[in-house]
């Protein structure tokens, strides 16, 4: 395990309230605290039904490559737009624009934490990491999956290590 996953360990699962009292703690243990911390000010977004600052919980994110960084993809969309017959004309003039406008992948996952799962899932290693090289996808078969439905359905087991795969953070 890394040096920085060991140090971070100790925080996850902790509000930003916590952490920020587990950090502090920290580095005053470790001597690395130069004074006391200050009280600031500064803006936060507030939950519009709470009175707590809102929370940024980083996730890893998925992409699909559209054409924004890469010029060979963005042709073949254009082309293949010039095969369609397009009702009303003057959409084939917006898809165009569109496509010409892309400036970079298509961010799908959007961060959002409590958002819409993907049915992706990932061995977990020998430290009970999961193993974010070797995403485990669902089958055509069994998609759409409802998590709602079946929150947790059976996970797929790591043939590496035998051990059964972690359900991804929701993205």
């Amino acid at each position: 395990m890394g040096r920085q996953r060991r140090r971070l360990r100790p925080l996850a699962g902790k509000t930003a309230f916590s952490a920020r009292e587990a950090t502090v703690a920290a580095l005053r243990d470790s001597g690395d605290l130069d004074g006391e911390p200050k009280a600031t000010t500064r803006m936060a977004n507030f939950y519009e039904k709470g009175d707590k600052p809102l929370e940024i919980v980083a996730t890893r994110q998925w992409y699909i490559r559209n054409g924004g960084r890469d010029e060979d993809l963005k042709a073949r969309l254009l082309a293949r737009g010039e095969e369609l017959a397009w009702t009303p004309e003057h959409m084939r003039h917006r898809y165009e624009n569109w496509v010409g406008g892309l400036n970079g992948d298509w961010l799908v996952s959007r961060q959002r934490f409590f958002g819409v799962p993907f049915p992706v899932w990932y061995a977990l290693d020998a430290d009970g990491e999961p193993d974010y090289d070797s995403p485990i996808v669902a089958d055509e078969a069994s998609l759409p999956v409802d998590p709602m439905a079946d929150p947790r359905p059976a996970s797929p087991r790591s043939s590496a290590t035998g051990r059964v795969a972690s359900w991804p953070t929701p993205t």
